[in-house]
């Protein structure tokens, strides 16, 4: 059910049986087959800790993140944050459910402004230092906008009804922007 990392120190079992009880009063709002990955570990800055807490559920999954100055401070943040992205979340669709709405209400005037992107010389010497690999699923906009704000992200990509890929941003001011791909 829970997969514990500590990392540059050894966790009491007094903490983890703690974690496991309260990720079990979380699991109950979620499917069956969720599953939780929880990671501790020291921060560069002195005497703190990190603590990541992801639920993974058969593609989608919800992450936070807590600092605090110990271990146990981090890990009891990072859960109360997790129980209330699982109830907004939840929220979200079972409001979602009892609208039974089809047509979107969001609508996506903005169009992406190129403007402030480097020259492409600068833009060579730059090298890709990080990838990640995603896993696509077809969502409409209403779901794609809670997916992105339970991850805590500025962007999401997603692919849309009608096939096409789709990255969803958020503004500089309230709204989102949608970049559709064409195929």
């Amino acid at each position: 059910m829970v997969k514990m990392n500590a990392r540059g120190f050894n966790l009491a079992e007094k903490t983890k049986v703690a974690v496991e009880k309260e990720l079990k009063k979380i699991k109950k709002m979620l499917p069956k087959h969720a599953n939780f990955e929880m990671t501790i570990s020291n921060t560069k800055k002195v005497n703190e800790c990190c603590c990541v807490l992801i639920v993974k559920d058969a593609g989608d999954f919800i992450k936070t993140e807590a600092f605090a100055d110990s271990a146990d401070a981090s890990i009891n943040f990072a859960v109360d944050s997790l129980k209330r992205k699982v109830r907004k979340l939840k929220n979200f669709l079972i409001a979602k459910k009892r609208k039974q709405i089809n047509s979107n209400f969001l609508s996506f005037d903005e169009s992406v402004n190129f403007e402030h992107f480097e020259s492409d010389d600068v833009c060579e010497r730059k090298k890709i230092v990080k990838t990640n690999k995603i896993l696509l699923q077809m969502m409409d906009e209403e779901e794609a906008v809670a997916q992105m704000e339970t991850l805590g992200r500025n962007h999401f990509i997603y692919i849309g009804e009608d096939g096409n890929t789709r990255l969803l941003y958020k503004l500089e001011k309230d709204g989102y922007g949608l970049l559709i791909c064409e195929c």
